[in-house]
């Protein structure tokens, strides 16, 4: 874009103390601030009807009323940091090499889909124009777009200075940053030799009424369960447990994917963290192994890889196009043990309109809060309004469980005092000012059958992703307040200490079917 200097600003000074945008030159050289295109929108959200069959219907970044108020500031007052969200001007701040990648939201146009999987249903979402595509190409290499889930286009290599040149194209309603998957976190794995049985639960003992009670609910598994993992190893490999699970109640091989670029969900390098995600998929399958009606129910999607000189991670975009996958293909419940972004007491916002989409269709995901020992932060995506955040809990204390020492937690700020503006329109439209993270503890310190030891909110995770298919299998197409509710309402097990655990206790299955 060098060639457009007389459009161009740049980044200087400061705002909500990590940088601003400010304009070089006379505003008055501007006849008016660019008037932004507005969809045609639907007027109506969620499933329409009681079943996975029933259409829905997705909202659009301008349904989300602080999104309309920062479009309408842009065009009030020209001011361009209106439209850029606090993480990617903390990045732009930031950058060596004078470059930010970046996903725009933009006007878009309606999706209507037709999904492929088992349920058939009708989607009414959104997606980025092609000409719209096209223009944004002009400013750096764009990415893989969305089918159904939002408007959102990557971009990356955008030149910090051209920032403000491409905030002023009249499609683009926001522009946020898209950082690298930061992987895995926290999570710990022994072999069966250290593993002392008498003082650890087993993954049989989660079953149980002393901890999760999955043996007290009838509740049949109706729904594809996905794993937004580092991969799965192929058969013969040894995870923590003696065999791979996922396997042995079904994986839908046809569905199964790969969006890290790495060259397939099937892997065995010990550098992409495949083990971890054998092991998240195999928790999950173990849960629900009694509630299996089909042989297919488990799906591996890979999202993140890290090659053996540590660059080409994956990055965010590709978790959002997995979840816009998840949603094409009627994958009703996922697990995430992964971390887009570690270590935030604020939301993003990075993936949160494709979760929002996800969860607005009835779909439910548990993502694991992270194992770093912090008060003060949580991992991201689970601090976002539209995951279930799963903390861990390990060994008895009074009449629950006492936190494992850990396990992060934190209330997450949805929107920002000092600068007046939402940090993430998505979870402030839904979740107000902030919410408490985690939603739900489980067991983070437990031993596999015939395996090793299992540890972490990664592993917590899994547990609770197991149960969110069983509700979904029993609440199909509720919406995700109902969901979160029954979750905040689990109080069988408390966790302490209370300050860590302001919402759910630990997860008691019962309450969800």
């Amino acid at each position: 874009m060098s060639d457009r200097e007389t459009s161009r600003r740049r980044i200087v000074g400061s705002l909500l103390g990590v940088g601003s945008l400010t304009v070089l030159g006379s505003r008055s050289a501007r006849a008016q601030p660019t008037e932004k295109g507005r969809p045609n929108r639907y007027g109506e959200s969620g499933t329409r009807g009681s079943s996975f069959r029933d259409p829905a219907y997705l909202n659009h970044l301008l349904d989300m009323g602080s999104a309309r108020e920062r479009v309408r500031t842009y065009e009030r007052t020209g001011r361009t940091e209106a439209l850029i969200t606090p993480a990617l001007q903390r990045a732009a701040a930031s950058t060596d090499d004078g470059t930010v990648d970046v996903t725009v939201q933009t006007t878009g146009r309606r999706a209507r889909v037709r999904t492929s999987g088992q349920f058939g249903r009708r989607l009414f979402g959104w997606q980025p124009t092609p000409a719209e595509v096209r223009r944004l190409g002009e400013y750096g290499d764009v990415g893989a777009t969305m089918s159904v889930a939002s408007t959102a286009v990557a971009v990356s290599n955008v030149a910090v200075e051209d920032l403000s040149e491409l905030v002023d194209l009249p499609f683009v309603l926001e522009v946020g940053h898209d950082p690298e998957i930061a992987g895995v976190n926290g999570a710990t794995r022994e072999t069966s030799a250290t593993v002392t049985t008498s003082s650890t639960p087993t993954a049989d003992d989660l079953r149980t009424s002393a901890h999760s009670d999955f043996e007290s609910v009838s509740q049949l598994l109706d729904v594809k369960v996905g794993g937004f993992v580092a991969g799965y190893e192929p058969d013969g490999v040894a995870t923590a447990y003696g065999k791979n699970w996922a396997q042995e109640v079904g994986i839908d091989t046809d569905l199964a994917k790969d969006f890290s670029g790495a060259g397939g969900w099937r892997v065995s390098d010990d550098l992409t963290h495949a083990d971890h995600g054998s092991d998240v998929l195999n928790t999950a399958a173990y849960m629900l192994k009694p509630f299996a009606q089909r042989n297919d129910h488990m799906v591996p999607i890979r999202i993140w890889d890290t090659s053996a000189d540590g660059t080409d991670d994956p990055q965010a975009s590709d978790f959002s196009n997995a979840v816009d996958y998840a949603l094409k293909n009627d994958i009703a419940a996922g697990v995430c043990s992964l971390v887009v972004t570690g270590n935030v007491s604020y939301c993003p916002s990075s993936v949160c309109a494709e979760l929002e989409s996800y969860a607005t269709a009835g779909y439910t995901m548990a993502v694991a809060s992270g194992t770093q020992n912090n008060d003060t932060n949580v991992d991201y995506p689970a601090g976002s309004y539209f995951t279930v955040g799963v903390g861990a809990y390990n060994g008895a204390s009074n009449d629950g469980f006492g936190r494992d020492e850990k396990s992060q937690y934190c209330t997450v700020s949805y929107y920002s005092d000092a600068a007046s503006r939402a940090y993430c329109p998505w979870c402030h439209d839904y979740g107000g000012d902030a919410k408490f993270c985690p939603d739900i503890y489980s067991c983070g310190d437990f031993s596999a059958p015939d395996g090793g030891g299992l540890g972490g909110t990664s592993m917590a995770a899994p547990v609770v992703g197991a149960a969110g298919g069983l509700d979904v299998s029993s609440n199909p197409a509720d919406s995700h307040y109902n969901r979160l509710s029954r979750y905040h309402d689990m109080n069988t097990h408390p966790v302490y200490p209370s300050d860590t655990s302001k919402l759910g206790g630990a997860l008691y299955t019962p309450t969800l079917v």
